[in-house]
């Protein structure tokens, strides 16, 4: 090859911007992960295959965990849905798809390499925009975690005493968490078409004493009179469950029952919920 086409080829390589590069190689693992067919990937750390180096440079490049051990079932395009961790705390991150992980690594060094990059061209624009950026991050952080404070404590107020009191009762099997099987909405003092639902095992039939109890126990967990509530056991559904909504005169579900024992002289009918 002559000096002049080398001297070609190595001003070329020398303008393509890094982000180029990265975007590149990105492609080319990106397509190495849709043509794979495995499922659930794994990545052995065998001694004779390369350095520590090259094992964790292929880690982050194609999103596998960086020691190497698997904590869910994540594919490379399904999300994971079985904890495989022996104390079963897999963290948020363990259940993303492998290749959403690999995305995100390399959105992640991408946007430092323009970063910097932008940094080197134009240091005051990018510092500009650069505070921008930090202000509008820390405003979502602090959105989410008043979000977050917000939810958890509505969860220990009327969720966990409702798990604590009938998961037992009911028959949900042990290590279930309370938000898996009862739901608050949020508004539920508020918005008269708010349900409050629990989903119940299959096995459930439920004799009238226990829905006895699981009314009054849910009525009172909320801080609401039983006979305003309209209580549903769908028990027949393909996912059994009991909802608890607010019964007003105008609802169409909503039963009056005038008591035998009352009603030559009573001034108001009592109420009776569906399925108390």
């Amino acid at each position: 090859m002559s000096a002049a086409a080398s001297s070609g080829i190595d001003q070329w390589l020398r303008s393509v911007p890094v982000p180029v590069w990265l975007a590149m190689l990105g492609g080319g693992v990106l397509v190495l992960m849709l043509t794979s067919r495995r499922r659930t990937p794994k990545i052995y750390a065998r001694r004779d295959t390369g350095t520590r180096f090259a094992r964790a440079l292929w880690r982050a490049a194609t999103g596998a965990h960086m020691d190497g051990k698997l904590r869910t079932d994540a594919g490379w395009w399904e999300r994971g849905k079985v904890d495989l961790t022996p104390n079963k705390k897999a963290p948020r991150w363990a259940y993303l798809p492998r290749g959403v992980r690999a995305l995100i690594r390399w959105g992640s060094a991408a946007g430092l390499a323009l970063w910097l990059w932008g940094y080197a061209s134009a240091p005051s624009i990018t510092g500009a925009v650069t505070l921008v950026g930090l202000a509008v991050l820390v405003g979502l952080i602090g959105r989410n975690t008043y979000r977050r404070v917000k939810s958890s404590r509505f969860e220990a107020r009327y969720v966990l005493p409702i798990h604590e009191a009938l998961a037992k009762r009911v028959g949900i099997e042990p290590g279930t968490k309370a938000a898996e099987w009862v739901h608050v909405p949020p508004d539920f003092r508020t918005n008269p078409r708010a349900v409050v639902m629990l989903v119940v095992p299959p096995q459930f039939t439920g004799s009238p004493q226990l829905r006895q109890e699981i009314n009054t126990t849910v009525a009172g967990r909320l801080g609401v009179n039983l006979y305003d509530l309209d209580i549903e056991y769908n028990l027949g559904s393909a996912t059994p469950h009991i909802t608890f909504g607010m019964a007003t005169a105008a609802d169409p579900r909503f039963r009056v029952v005038v008591d035998e024992d009352q009603a030559a002289g009573a001034d108001q009918p009592t109420r009776r919920q569906k399925g108390a």
